[in-house]
């Protein structure tokens, strides 16, 4: 062959193959745009059809929705939400942008028409594996294994006091002033879950470097962050191709790992003791997990053992955090049943320093 054909033939192919990959990435971008379009008109016929039920409170940009509303001060945010889950009763429909919404439902009916649909986690689970899985926890939550808990929850307050007292001067401050006790309540919460749930004392209160610590919270920040995003709640892929989506992957892997990790040491640490031989002086949540067995000897799975692990971290120190502080919240502004508390406190007390079951 000569050097002018081979040099045709090459530049043939070159171009052949230059104009297939151009239709295949033309394709691929039609492909996009389609199932993206699909994806809008879904959402659109969606809301309508929720439209049609529920209201749409005013203020709603005509293409960002209500999410202009949370570019307002968090005071602000929330006398406008409170305004309408007193207005509308029944329910509301807050809109993310002109295709999308979320249905806030703050009716019970509404709600137990919902849980219907939610499927069988294990939160939300009936019949036999509700059965089974209440069967197997119930042990966790007896008097005998809560007691303890008492000691620990006591240990983990008085951490939060002292933090607070030295590095807040609290003494200092005056009538009328006011101080953000969330951060605190939730690192105090947090600080007790680890000790009950998986026996660890990382003193997160005052730590200020931990890896998994630092990815829960901030699984938490980008959870909300993402709420407030339209283009990240559009999808879950190209949430993952972003930074946010990159960060939260390795916050979860981070969090995964470490459960996945004590959960085989403390199965290596079972093995070696001889049943109901325990040095430990108290059973933790895991402890219970990995010993609970159902009438056929059958034991959760691994990663059922995580998940219950990650749900009761999760949903436990933080609902319990934000309980607190709102009780403190309304303690603050009611000194009368303030006072009330102190003298019971007081009372049950009688001088010791630390509460006992």
């Amino acid at each position: 062959m000569s050097p002018d054909n081979a040099s045709n033939i090459l530049g043939f192919l070159s171009r052949h193959v230059l104009t297939t990959a151009l239709w295949c990435a033309a394709a691929l971008c039609v492909a996009v745009l389609l199932k993206g379009t699909a994806a809008v008109v879904r959402s659109l016929r969606n809301l309508w059809a929720l439209e049609k039920v529920f209201p749409v409170p005013p203020g709603a940009h005509w293409l960002l929705g209500h999410l202009v509303l949370l570019r307002q001060s968090d005071r602000l945010k929330y006398e406008r939400m409170s305004e309408w889950f007193r207005q509308y009763q029944q329910g509301y429909i807050f809109k993310h942008s002109a295709a999308m919404g979320r249905l806030i439902v703050t009716h019970p009916d509404d709600v137990r028409a919902l849980l219907r649909r939610t499927g069988d986690g294990l939160l939300l689970s009936s019949g036999p594996k509700w059965f089974r899985n209440r069967r197997l926890l119930t042990p966790g939550f007896h008097f005998e294994i809560l007691k303890p808990y008492v000691r620990l929850f006591s240990e983990s307050t008085n951490a939060m006091l002292s933090k607070l007292y030295t590095q807040n001067n609290w003494k200092d401050l005056k009538p009328g002033s006011s101080i953000d006790v969330f951060h605190h309540m939730s690192l105090m919460t947090l600080d007790s879950m680890l000790k009950c749930t998986l026996s660890q004392n990382t003193n997160c209160q005052t730590r200020k470097t931990n890896d998994y610590l630092s990815s829960i919270h901030e699984l938490a920040e980008l959870t909300v962050q993402r709420a407030k995003s339209i283009v990240y709640l559009l999808s879950d892929f190209v949430y993952g191709l972003s930074p946010s989506g990159r960060r939260y992957k390795a916050a979860c892997n981070i969090v995964h790992k470490h459960s996945a990790e004590i959960i085989r040491q403390r199965k290596d640490t079972l093995k070696e003791q001889s049943d109901g031989d325990s040095a430990k002086k108290y059973l933790d949540f895991l402890d219970i997990l990995l010993r609970a067995k159902d009438e056929d000897g059958n034991g959760l799975t691994d990663a059922e053992i995580r998940d219950e692990v990650d749900t009761f971290m999760f949903e436990g120190h933080d609902t319990t955090a934000s309980g607190l502080a709102w009780t403190l919240y309304c303690l603050a502004r009611h000194p009368g049943h303030q006072e009330k508390c102190r003298k019971e406190a007081q009372e049950v007390l009688q001088g010791r320093t630390e509460v006992t079951w």
